[in-house]
């Protein structure tokens, strides 16, 4: 994680570096070509021939500045939609989602109404669940956590006896 750090900062310090070059020699350019276009052009044509010369060294600063930021990749990424899915049955809940970061970063913490995932690059994730559940197993395969919990006991008893269809039955 630290050398990532080190490399996202090492390049946004040669983009600014790169930015600030281009920008001084434009400047520098500009000034020459402007000197140059007054002493040969003297009168309204000199100013035009300036003026459109200032226009045009503009215009190409500009893109130029574009083209070292996209070559050191200073211009944030999109970020990326992690997807979750959380799978009910009757005595159990398991919970797939897509976390990223190698084993060591991925964490995970239950607790009353919520699963909590952490994982690499600072993600976080909260997953909303139902009360009453216990861990079972967890397995992180290929950017996949899977988590298996298991409904109490007691909170089953209660949702039939609560339920009047299933105690006719019963």
């Amino acid at each position: 994680m630290a050398r990532d750090e080190m490399r996202r900062i090492g390049s946004n310090g040669l983009a600014q570096l790169g930015s600030m070059f281009t920008l001084v020699i434009g400047i520098f350019l500009m000034g020459l070509l402007l000197l140059f276009l007054i002493r040969i052009q003297r009168g309204l044509l000199g100013l035009v021939l300036a003026g459109v010369a200032v226009i045009l060294m503009i215009y190409w600063m500009r893109e130029i500045r574009q083209l070292v930021k996209r070559e050191f990749g200073t211009e944030e990424s999109p970020k990326k939609i992690w997807t979750c899915d959380v799978l009910e049955s009757d005595t159990k809940v398991t919970v797939v989602a897509e976390v990223p970061g190698p084993v060591e970063d991925v964490k995970i913490n239950l607790k009353t109404k919520s699963l909590s995932i952490i994982g690499g690059g600072r993600f976080k994730q909260k997953v909303k669940l139902p009360k009453g559940l216990t861990l079972i197993n967890t397995s992180y395969l290929n950017g996949i956590l899977t988590v298996n919990l298991k409904r109490l006991s007691s909170t089953n008893k209660s949702t039939t006896e609560r339920d009047p269809q299933r105690s006719k039955d019963n």
